[in-house]
C-alpha cells in the first residue's frame, strides 16, 4: 500500500512530529529525519514532497529501516547540479559485512538512463561510494564518456556506525565530503572526482529513491538492509564550506534529538 506523508501547517512544538531543526535552506528539495513511526517521513524543507512508499518500510527509534524492494519514491527528478546528505548506518542485527551492498539515496534504472547519481555501500566495512555518470543516455553501458565513482575505504572502527556522506554534482565536477569516514580510520574526508562535463549530459528523468532500487537489472546486487536516519536533496551544488556547516548541523540535531554522534 502507497504511503503518503505532508507536512502542512502544523505545530512543530508537537512531540509526535519530527524536529525540523537548523539546514542549509538555499536549493533545498526534501529533507527527511527518520525516527520512531510513519509521521517521521513528513518533509522539513517546506516543499511538501512526498513519500511514495516501495514494498514496506520498518520505523527504529533513531530511523528507517529498508532494502532495495522497500523504501521510498522520492517524486523528485535529479538536476544537472546537486547535492545528496545522508546519515545511514549497517543496523546491528547484520553479521555478515563482507558481502553487505545496500543503495543508500540514487536514481539509476538501466545504462541508458544513469545519469543522475546515487550514495551506496559496497561490501562493508570496505567502502562508501559517492557516483554519478556524466554520458549521453543514447551511448550503451559499453561506449560511454565515463563515470566519477568516488569510494572511500575507510577502518573497521567505522562497522555499524553512523555515517555522514554528503555527495555534490557541480556543472564540470563531482567531488564527496566523507567526515565521520576520517573521524573513524579513513585517510580522508573529501574526494575530488575532476573536472568533468556534467552540465551537457542527459539527466535520467528518473525520480529519486531512498533505500530502495529502480525496478531495473541495474543495482539488483545492492539487496542488503541499511538504516536511515536523515537525507537531504539540494537542487544545486552546495560549497565545500556549506556542506561543512550543514554537518555541523546534523551532528548537533542528532545528538541532541536521538543520542546520535555522527
Amino acid at each position: 500500500m502507497a504511503v503518503q506523508i505532508t507536512l502542512r501547517g502544523v505545530n512543530f512544538g508537537n512531540s509526535a512530529l519530527p524536529v525540523v531543526g537548523n539546514m542549509i535552506r538555499s536549493g533545498l528539495r526534501g529533507a527527511w529525519r527518520f525516527g520512531g513511526g510513519y509521521e517521521s517521513a513528513a518533509d522539513l524543507s517546506g516543499n511538501e514532497s512526498i513519500l511514495i512508499e516501495k514494498g514496506q518500510v520498518s520505523f527504529t527509534p533513531e530511523g528507517v529501516l529498508g532494502d532495495l524492494d522497500n523504501g521510498f519514491d522520492t517524486g523528485l527528478e535529479p538536476t544537472v547540479e546537486r547535492t545528496f546528505i545522508a546519515v545511514f548506518r549497517v543496523p546491528s542485527s547484520v553479521v555478515d559485512l563482507t558481502q553487505h551492498n545496500a543503495m543508500i539515496i540514487g536514481n539509476y534504472t538501466d545504462a541508458s538512463e544513469r545519469a543522475g547519481g546515487c550514495i551506496w555501500l559496497d561490501d562493508v566495512p570496505t567502502s562508501v561510494n559517492a557516483q554519478s555518470h556524466f554520458y549521453d543516455a543514447a551511448l550503451t553501458e559499453n561506449n560511454y564518456n565515463g563515470s566519477s565513482n568516488l569510494k572511500l575505504e575507510y577502518g573497521s572502527e567505522s562497522e555499524y556506525q553512523w555515517l555522514f556522506v554528503a555527495s555534490v554534482v557541480t556543472a564540470t565536477k563531482q567531488w564527496a565530503y566523507f567526515p565521520t569516514q576520517k573521524k573513524l580510520g579513513g585517510a580522508t574526508d573529501y574526494l575530488d572526482g575532476g573536472n568533468q562535463d556534467y552540465a551537457s549530459r542527459t539527466v535520467s528523468p528518473h525520480s529519486i529513491e531512498l533505500l530502495s532500487v529502480p525496478d531495473s537489472s541495474w543495482g539488483r546486487s545492492l539487496d542488503s538492509v541499511v538504516e536511515l536516519s536523515e537525507v537531504l536533496i539540494y537542487d544545486r551544488a552546495l560549497s565545500l564550506d556549506e556542506v561543512k556547516k550543514q554537518y555541523e548541523y546534523s551532528k548537533d540535531y542528532h545528538l541532541k534529538v536521538k543520542g546520535i554522534v555522527i
